[in-house]
């Protein structure tokens, strides 16, 4: 029964990032930006679903501090648990929002992610990378709660790139969900400019 929330991303425009542009850039090249912009977004419009407990198996150390930071804020959660979907011998690491408004971190140990389920499972940008997409979106379903929520966001097939393995159309990211997932819902991001 649990429920699916995906969107091909394209981009819409999320105003912090304007705001703070100067600053951001000073941080990262332009194109670190645009993927701090996109998923930045992501996180803000997952914040509208997510609930109780969560699991983020997000792009990189910086997404999944910013992701668990957003989350947090918008108090959806008490805690995320997060996985880097990128870094060779990734931990699982908690994030929590402590008293004083900082963020906690801790890094887990693998028997303690071993039998746990979640509310919400968060994946953005991370399939379309993986060479046996079919096993991770298997993986998210048996992390889930029996009514629990799978948000992710998959490039659609017009974005050229020549890493990702996996192009989606909606009618195969449709498919694929359908072996696991009941209630499917698409959703589409705009493009911005920068």
């Amino acid at each position: 029964q649990s429920h699916f929330f995906c969107w091909s991303f394209i981009l819409f425009k999320y105003s912090f990032i304007t705001r703070n542009r100067k600053k951001l850039e000073n941080l990262f090249p332009l194109k670190s930006l645009e993927m701090f912009k996109e998923n930045s977004s992501r996180y803000e419009f997952a914040a509208k679903f997510t609930h109780g407990s969560v699991y983020d198996y997000s792009p990189g150390v910086f997404m999944s501090y910013f992701g668990a930071k957003t989350l947090l804020e918008n108090k959806v959660t008490e805690e995320v648990i997060n996985f880097n979907a990128f870094e060779k011998n990734s931990k699982h690491t908690r994030r929590s929002k402590l008293k004083d408004g900082s963020i906690d971190f801790s890094i887990l140990g693998d028997n303690l992610i071993k039998n746990q389920s979640f509310d919400t499972v968060i994946s953005f940008d991370t399939i379309q990378f993986e060479s046996n997409y079919d096993k991770l979106l298997k993986k998210f379903f048996d992390l889930l709660k029996k009514d629990g929520m799978l948000i992710l966001s998959v490039p659609n097939s017009k974005v050229n790139s020549i890493i990702v393995k996996n192009k989606f159309t909606e009618k195969l990211i449709k498919e694929s969900l359908n072996k696991y997932f009941k209630n499917i819902t698409i959703y589409y991001q705009k493009k911005f400019s920068l």
